[in-house]
């Protein structure tokens, strides 16, 4: 086996922490393994007997990774503390990014005359940076909130370097979400969101007047491919997408003449890999506790925050294809079973030691499986990277 490239580490450190929470993993309630789980189950299985047998680890490790994801959201929803060691880390580890990436932009300035954003040494793509700080910035905005004065012009500097970064670095994705973030922190504090309004609005302006392009970077009008790539990702689909899938994991972008991992649209992604139905299944799945604490959202800001961070990230995937970073799926899942946490019951049912027992054995092969599945599905993609079918999984398709 080749050496890992840096974006095959992090999906290793991602199936490492989920294998550790399914270890940790309580025997979840019955009623919350509903009919959609079941159909999801059933309908991939499915998908993945029909796929090309030369992706099959990978569209297996695909499929046991998404179930995974769905078992640590449920481990969230029975306590906070796997959304704690998920999210303190997350926030510090974008912030410090952020923080690194001003100051090479600064010195870029003072010895090039260009102030350049470029944070290709921290992350993979500065996508992916884009999208942890619209993850991480309803963080900073409750912060605002619940901290000391005295701190506060400290907080407002850091989202101002947020901005800065996104702006500079042309994410329009980014400014939507940040936009809808803001709009939602309104409805629990409407004086510092009026300011960060205006922050924002300060900085987009700067990027116009100072940026080497004069931010047309920014402001363009084009879709940077991505309706030739939807278009394409649509040909491909038939009638009997709408139950099953493609190839979990994969995507082929041939129709649209490009040559990218993903459709850079999550319906589209769900909808290739696993068919429309579960598409359907899996977006109501992401809005249900939303839904659900609707009522809570302006007059809690422990709902309000994990809700604009949950709405802001499914916003911006609708033009990015920011769920296919181990990161950003770690993180999700933990804020989606953190708010149905705040929905539910915390009774947990009683069980035997036989049922215990049973469950862990489930959970030591399911682990197993994951661990195996995503080994094989490294070798699997060494032997295809060329072809047309490209591992959405990984940002690079060989391993050097």
């Amino acid at each position: 086996m080749s050496s890992l490239t840096n974006f095959d580490i992090y999906r290793v450190t991602e199936v490492t922490c989920l294998i550790i929470f399914i270890f940790l993993l309580k025997l979840p309630d019955t009623k919350k393994l509903t009919n959609t789980l079941v159909v999801f189950i059933a309908l991939s299985l499915l998908t993945l007997f029909i796929s090309p047998e030369q992706y099959r680890y990978h569209c297996a490790f695909a499929f046991i990774l998404t179930l995974s994801l769905y078992l640590f959201a449920l481990q969230s929803s029975t306590t906070l503390w796997p959304v704690i060691s998920v999210a303190i880390p997350v926030l510090i580890y974008t912030q410090a990014v952020i923080i690194i990436t001003i100051m090479v932009g600064v010195a870029s300035l003072i010895h090039k005359g260009v102030f350049i954003v470029d944070a290709l040494n921290y992350v993979a793509n500065i996508r992916y940076l884009n999208h942890m700080q619209v993850a991480t910035m309803p963080l900073l905005f409750a912060l605002l909130t619940t901290c000391h004065h005295s701190y506060k012009k400290y907080l407002y500097l850091l989202i101002g370097l947020n901005f800065i970064v996104a702006v500079f670095s042309g994410a329009r994705g980014a400014m939507l979400a940040f936009c809808l973030t803001i709009a939602l922190f309104a409805l629990i504090d409407k004086k510092n969101s009026i300011r960060i309004a205006i922050l924002l609005l300060v900085i987009y302006f700067l990027n116009i007047f100072t940026a080497p392009d004069n931010g047309e970077y920014l402001t363009r009008t084009t879709s940077s491919g991505r309706l030739e790539l939807w278009l394409g990702a649509f040909e491909s689909l038939s009638f009997k997408n709408i139950f099953v899938g493609i190839t979990p994991g994969l995507f082929d972008s041939s129709k649209s003449g490009l040559q990218l991992n993903h459709p850079h649209n999550s319906i589209l992604q769900l909808t290739y890999s696993y068919g429309f139905t579960l598409a359907v299944c899996a977006v109501c799945a992401y809005l249900y506790p939303v839904w659900k604490l609707r009522s809570e959202i302006k007059n809690k800001l422990k709902v309000n925050l994990l809700s604009a961070i949950l709405l802001s990230s499914g916003l911006l995937s609708l033009f990015s294809g920011v769920f296919i970073n181990p990161l950003s799926q770690l993180y999700l899942a933990s804020i989606w079973g953190a708010l149905l946490y705040q929905s539910q019951n915390q009774n947990q049912p009683l069980t035997t030691l036989k049922i215990e027992l049973q469950f862990g054995i489930v959970k030591t092969l399911f682990a197993l499986v994951l661990a195996i599945t995503c080994w094989l599905s490294f070798d699997m993609m060494r032997q295809n990277a060329t072809g047309i079918m490209r591992p959405g999984l990984w940002l690079d398709l060989t391993i050097t």
